[in-house]
Parts: C-alpha cells; structure tokens; sequence
C-alpha cells in the first residue's frame, strides 16, 4: 500500500507568525492533537502538538494570544515520507524517530498528507503492533 492510499488528506497547516491561541482553536475545530507548521510554498517546517501547547505555554504561563508558533513548535526531527512511497518506509521511519505521526509530502516537498499510528492500525492490522512496538520503545536512562 502507497502512503497516499492511507494518509489523511484533509490536514490543515499553521503559520509560524500565527498565534498559539488560533492554533489551539483549530484543533479543538478540527478534533485533532497535531498539527504541521508550514511556510508559504506548503512545506512542513515544524510540528505542533497539544502537548507542546500544555508543556511549553501552560506551563509556562506564557500569553496564548500572545505567544507565536515560531516560539514553540518543534522544528527538529521532522519526520516525512513520500505519497509514492509504501507505507512500510513510513513505519520504519516512525519507529527510528519514536514519532507516533509522519508528514507525507510529494515529490516537490509540498505537504499533502499526515499518516498516524491509528491510521496505520485501522488499514494494516499486523503492521501496527510492530509500528507502537517501534515508536514506544525508549532507551533506559542511567541512574
């Protein structure tokens, strides 16, 4: 199976100049916990996740209205496979990065797609246990 076959389509990308309120509110809109941050041509340049807004403004206490994408959003590790690819490559990439979600781009670096591990657990069956095996696996850290 090619990732465009089980990418989401429909995924909305932020601004990084826009504020985390406005990015909180399309989340709550469109009833999702990740969001892509992208520049003008529609590539990824950085995630965001509701995680990020409770750890890094609530926590905080940092303005909503007044804090910017830009500030807070993660820009490194930005995980991305291409539509034309086969799904396998985008497990396999999720795993080495212990990232639950991979962004799917075409062949320009243009984003078109998000894949997630429910995704990947409603259409591959067998796959998705090794994916959350692979994304869930953290290294011990010595005490």
């Amino acid at each position: 199976m090619k990732c465009n076959e089980l990418m989401k389509k429909d995924v909305v990308c932020v601004s990084e100049m826009d504020n985390v309120q406005r990015v909180a509110k399309t989340m709550e809109e469109k009833n999702v916990g990740f969001i892509p941050v992208c520049d003008g041509e529609h590539r990824a340049i950085g995630t965001l996740t509701d995680r990020d807004l409770a750890l890094r403004v609530c926590a905080r206490d940092l303005k909503a209205s007044a804090t910017k994408t830009a500030d807070i959003m993660s820009r490194d590790q930005i995980v991305t496979c291409r539509e034309d690819e086969d799904v396998e490559v985008a497990i396999k990439r999720m795993g080495e990065k212990k990232k639950s979600r991979i962004l799917v781009t075409d062949a320009r670096g243009k984003h078109v797609g998000v894949i997630s591990l429910s995704d990947i657990a409603q259409k591959q069956g067998a796959k998705s246990g090794e994916a959350l095996q692979a994304v869930s696996s953290r290294e011990t850290k010595a005490a």
